[in-house]
């Protein structure tokens, strides 16, 4: 009797795929536009003698994050005008603080920490929503900057993504456009 239970609800499972749970795309349905300015882009930090340079490590950062975010996603080198948002979001990237600690003996610690803020807009330029993002990352003394500040960029990409997906203000927006 079991067997026959079994394989009559492998035929009512296997017959009935609407009510089987369907895999979801973790991506936000919808078009996002980015704003990635030059400046942004090419930013550089001084820190005592050193001199970093993490823009085009955020720049992509951003842009991968986004991507990471929604299923389209329009890059931008200025924030659109209303009337050429085609009714999207707009999420704007700002550079906030660089926080870099130097190693005081050979065995010390090396820590890198990037402070990036989000902005979300709807299409009328109103802000929807803004949260500030840190990246960090650390190394014994003597490893290179350049691979710190990629450790640092992959934790904000991580970051990011998650503050963008569990946003409740994005999640209402995208939302309402899709019951439209």
């Amino acid at each position: 009797n079991a067997l026959r239970v079994l394989a009559g609800l492998a035929v009512l499972v296997g017959s009935s795929p609407a009510q089987q749970p369907s895999i979801s795309n973790a991506k936000l349905a919808g078009t996002a536009i980015v704003v990635l300015t030059h400046d942004f882009c090419t930013a550089e930090v001084k820190r005592g003698d050193d001199v970093f340079r993490p823009g085009r490590l955020i720049c992509s950062a951003a842009e991968e994050a986004v991507r990471n975010s929604f299923e389209h996603v329009i890059r931008m080198e200025t924030a659109p005008n209303p009337e050429d948002t085609g009714g999207h979001l707009v999420l704007v990237p700002r550079y906030s603080d660089m926080e870099v600690t130097t190693a005081t003996t050979v065995a010390g610690k090396r820590k890198v920490g990037l402070l990036l803020e989000w902005s979300a807009f709807d299409p009328s330029g109103k802000i929807l929503w803004v949260q500030t993002v840190e990246g960090d990352a650390g190394r014994t003394a003597g490893f290179n900057h350049q691979k710190l500040l990629e450790m640092m960029t992959h934790d904000l990409v991580a970051k990011s993504t998650e503050a963008i997906e569990k946003s409740r203000e994005i999640r209402q927006f995208v939302d309402t456009l899709a019951n439209k």
